[in-house]
Order: C-alpha cells, then structure tokens, then sequence
C-alpha cells in the first residue's frame, strides 16, 4: 500500500464535491420556473403557466402583461403629486405617457402606431395592446427551447427534440439516439442495477434526470458517478458522448483498457482514479484540447506515458500516481507550461529528472516519490518558484542536494528520503521561510548541519536521520518554534544535547539514538512540555539521570530508551521505578 499524493487527494475531493452539487441539484422539484417573467415557464416537460400571474409593468407606464392580456397597474401616481394630472408624461419615449389617471398621447407626437418598449412582441398603440408585425417569430430568453410569440408559448424553430428508445421506449429528451445508447451501454457494461445510485436509470424517462447526469444544449455535458459502485468495463461508445466536458468514475471497480475518448473535444475533466483499470494510457488522450484535469491514479496502467500527453496545453493537474508505469519521464511532459499539479510517484519509471523541469514555472506539487530514477537532482529545480510540495523520495538519486532548492520561497513540504545523495547540507536551505517539513532522512549525506537550519521557523517535521552527520547538533535547532518532530538518530554527531532543549520547546518526538553523542544528559530535557518520545539509546551519555527525574510526572511519555550507553545512574526512588519500567537495560554501561 502506499500514500496517495496531495494532488490525489485534491482531485478526489474536486470529484466529490462536483458529484455532490450535481446530485443535490437533481433533487429539486419540477415546479413551473419562469426565467423571463412573462408568465410562462418550463417545467422540465412543457410550457406552464405561472399562478398566479401577477401584472408586469416593464417600462413604468402603468400598463402590463399578465401573460396572456394586457393590463392595468392599480394605484400607480405620477412621478410627482404636484404635478398636475393633465399633464401627460412620458418616461420611455414612445409617444404615449401616463397623466396619473390613464394612458395619454403626447401632443406632439401623431404617431398612433403599435409600439413594443419591452422587446416581447406586444406593443401599446394609445388605446389598446397590439402585436408589432415584424415581431411574430417565437423569442426564447432562457434558452429552454420554448419562446414566448406575443401571444403564446411556442417552441424554437431550430430548437431540436429528439425520441430516444429506451428498452424498446420511445422517450422525449434533447439527446440523440448515440447519447443514449452510450449512457445505456455504461449501465449495462458495469451492472447498473448494483449500483448503490442508479435513480431512473435505463427507465422510460429523460436521461437528463438520470442520477448523475447532466445535460446542456443538447449534449450529455457532465457524467459523476464517484463511488457508486460501477464493477465492469467502459464501453468503447462513451466517445459518442461528444459534448462530454466532465467525466468523473472514480473509487469504483472498473477494469480492463480506457476506451478511445478522442471524440470528446469539450472534455475538461477525466477522473477515473482509484480503479483496476489496465493496458496502456491510450495516445488519443493527446486530442483533447480542452482537457485541463487528468487523473489516472491508483489503477493498473502500465508501459509508458504518451508522449502525445505533451499536447495537453490546457492541462493543470496530471495524476498518474499508483500504477504500473514504466521508461522514462517524457520530456514533452515539461512543455505544459499550464502545469500545476504533477503526480508521478509510485511507479517505475527509470532515468533521470528531466533538466527541462524548471520550465513548468506554475507548478505548485511535483511528487516523483517510489520509482526507480537515477542521476541528480538538477539544478534546474530551484526555478519553480511557485512550487510548495516536492517529493523525490525513495528514488535512486545521487549527487548533493543543489543549493538552488534554496530559492523556492514557497516551499512548504520537502522530501528527499531515500535516496542516495551525498555532500552536505547546504546552508541555502536556512532561506526557506514558509518550510513545513524537511526530509533528508536514508541518505549519504556527511558534514556538519549547518546552523541556518534553526532560520526555519515554520518547520514542524525535521528527518536527519539514517546519514553520515557529523560535528555537534546545533543550539538553534532547540529554539525553533514550531519544531514537533526531530529524528537525527543513525548519524556520527558528537558532543553533548543543547540545553536549548527545553521548557520553551514544542518537540513532541526526540529521537538521537545511534549517534556518538556524549555527557550528562541535559536537565531542561525533562522540562519540555510536549515531549512524548525520548530516543537516547547506542550514545555514549554518561553519570547520573536524577537530573532528569521530573519526566516521572510527565504522563505524556510513552517512549524513553536510553540503554546501549556508558554507565548511567539513578538514586531517586520514584526515577528507578520509572526507568525500570520503560527501559530496564537502561544501566547495561554499568556492568
């Protein structure tokens, strides 16, 4: 098993949360929805009228529709009370105005022909409502597919229906018969009807109201059925879905290849992580323009990444963590300048890290962790400045960790365990303010740590361990202010523990076992609050340990090993009891 990257997660969770809306957003009623406010709406069926329907004044002249007539507006004033009433007063310009009593013509103006102020085909002429003649055709302002004519509800010349059969129904739906078909071959290809949501499905209904899909103009536009339980094949007739732009499978049980979906031109979201899917990534996914989030992760993919994915130019987010992959990086992948998230790890991929990386100048995550690379790291990394997550882990890297790492000021997480990287630390690693964890664990890395390491205040995770550390642990590493986690056991250090350990420390986990370390234990050990694990063992500490003896009224340890020392003693009763009962080799240097 392993851990799935930030950007899985992230993915994951984009995935949940746009099923979830989708989900809540079919869940509302089929009520009569007037978008225009002329008094007829859609109600997912047919035109409906609105009731009740109430007087529309859209041009303030105290006339209105209600939706089939015209009508007058009770208690409308003139704009002024003290202008008087046989003054006409006209606000839109078309001649005809209100006297504060009734409709009114402007002297000036003879013209008694239909006027229309609200662009809805009726106009007023002075005496009664008329329809304008040149407007006669059905105008549609929501884009539902049904107008309003000037006098009823009509449907759109060149708005589409269509009838697809559905187990041998014919159904009304603003899909084609291939949408149809490829929806149903889904159900049918992954056992819709175990599925834990498969609400209409495959019924004589519009697929548009199926769980999980959503339509617009004409097309199926999105398709979210995360963890729904999906156990089979895709069917090669989802390219038929060709106005596609979301398409989220993720966390079920599908197997076999990914079919081609080169057809999907809209297509900006494929998620299909956390599947059994195998076979090769398909090339064709190379031909969707559109596509901004791909996510692979967690299947059974393997040969090796498409060099046609370097074609991708809208791509944000890549995951491809989990698999089965193989050869090397391609370096088409460094040309997605749109890049921010790069999600690699855990596969087998040889070769080196590509020099060209440092032209994805957005990427914000690159997790490379788990593979088999080779060569080092190169300097190059240090121009992704905006980049906050690296991971190049449990790799087969050599070389000395570059000092350019030293420039990536929005660093937050660093890994570089397991490895096989050599020379020292560099000092350019104090610069990295916002740095959270460092991880240089399993290396082979000698020198002395440098003291620019206590700079990092923001770090709460500090692995030093398993390398070949020398010289003493520095007195600012004591006093770094948010440090929880510090692990240099598995070194050659020297000298005593700072005494800047202390009450002021936040260490929860002191770990410094396997080390040439020397002296008395420092008193202000036992002094820190938080401290639940104390590693201390295969030193070379010596004399006695009642200095530390107040740790027996900390009930928050539940580690202390200090065996494989020099002789150590204790006369404090309470201490004696306490060390016997976590460490009983604790005095193994005295014999």
């Amino acid at each position: 098993m392993y851990l799935c990257s930030r950007v899985a997660v992230r993915v994951l969770a984009l995935s949940f949360l746009f099923s979830l809306s989708l989900s809540n957003a079919q869940e509302s009623p089929a009520d009569c929805i007037d978008t225009d406010g002329d008094g007829w709406g859609w109600n997912g069926t047919e035109s409906c009228r609105i009731q009740p329907v109430i007087c529309v004044d859209n041009d303030g002249d105290g006339w209105g529709w209600d939706g089939s007539n015209s009508c007058r507006i009770s208690g409308v004033q003139p704009p002024d009370p003290n202008i008087a009433t046989e003054f006409c007063i006209d606000i839109d310009g078309d001649g005809w105005g209100w006297d504060g009593t009734d409709t009114c013509l402007i002297n000036a103006i003879t013209d008694s022909t239909c006027k229309d102020t609200d662009g809805d085909g009726w106009g007023w002429d002075g005496q009664a409502s008329c329809l304008i003649d040149t407007q006669s055709g059905c105008i549609d302002t929501d884009g539902d597919g049904w107008g309003w004519n000037g006098y009823q509800s009509c449907l759109v010349d060149n708005f589409p229906t269509n009838a697809c059969l559905i187990n041998g129904v014919d159904v009304s739906t603003s899909l084609d018969q291939p949408q149809c078909d490829a929806l149903l071959d889904l159900y049918n290809s992954t056992d819709g009807n175990s599925w834990d949501d498969n609400n209409r499905w495959a019924t004589a209904s519009d697929p548009c109201d199926w769980y999980g899909v959503s339509c617009d103009n004409n097309t199926v536009s999105s398709l979210a059925l995360s963890a729904n339980n999906l156990v089979g094949s895709l069917p090669p007739s989802l390219n038929q879905l060709n106005g596609l732009e979301v398409l989220i499978l993720e966390s079920n049980t599908l197997s076999g290849p990914l079919p081609d979906l080169s057809n999907l031109a809209s297509l900006n979201m494929l998620d299909v992580q956390f599947n059994n899917l195998s076979g090769n990534i398909p090339a064709s996914l190379g031909a969707l323009p559109s596509l901004e989030i791909l996510s692979l992760g967690s299947n059974l993919f393997s040969g090796s990444i498409p060099v046609e994915l370097g074609q991708l130019t809208a791509l944000t987010t890549l995951v491809l963590e989990g698999n089965n992959l193989s050869g090397e990086i391609p370096i088409a992948l460094t040309t997605l300048t749109n890049l921010k998230s790069l999600a690699l790890e855990f596969n087998q991929f040889t070769g080196e890290i590509p020099d060209s990386i440092g032209n994805l100048s957005q990427l914000e995550e690159l997790s490379l962790a788990g593979n088999q690379l080779s060569g080092t790291i190169p300097d190059s990394i240090g121009d992704l400045q905006a980049i906050d997550f690296l991971r190049l882990s449990s790799n087969q890297l050599t070389g000395v960790v570059p000092a350019s790492v030293g420039a990536l000021g929005n660093l937050a997480e660093l890994y570089l365990s397991n490895n096989q990287l050599t020379g020292s630390i560099p000092p350019e690693i104090g610069n990295l303010n916002n740095l959270e964890v460092l991880d240089l664990s399993h290396n082979l890395i000698d020198g002395t740590i440098p003291d620019t390491i206590g700079n990092l205040d923001s770090v709460f995770s500090l692995g030093l361990n398993g390398n070949m550390l020398t010289g003493s642990i520095p007195d600012s590493i004591g006093n770094m202010p948010s440090l929880a986690f510090l692990s240099l056991s598995f070194n050659l250090l020297t000298g005593e523990i700072p005494a800047t350990f202390d009450a002021n420390s936040n260490v929860g986990i002191f770990s410094v076992s396997n080390n040439l370390l020397s002296g008395d234990l420092p008193e202000t050990l036992a002094d820190m609050p938080s401290v639940f694990v104390l590693n201390l063992d295969n030193n070379q500490f010596s004399g006695s340990l009642d200095g530390i003896s107040s740790l027996t009224d900390n009930d928050n340890v539940f580690v202390f090993t200090v065996n494989g020392n020099q002789c150590l003693t204790a006369t404090d009763p309470d201490l004696l009891i306490w060390l016997e009962g976590f460490d009983p080799q604790w005095d193994d240097g005295c014999l």
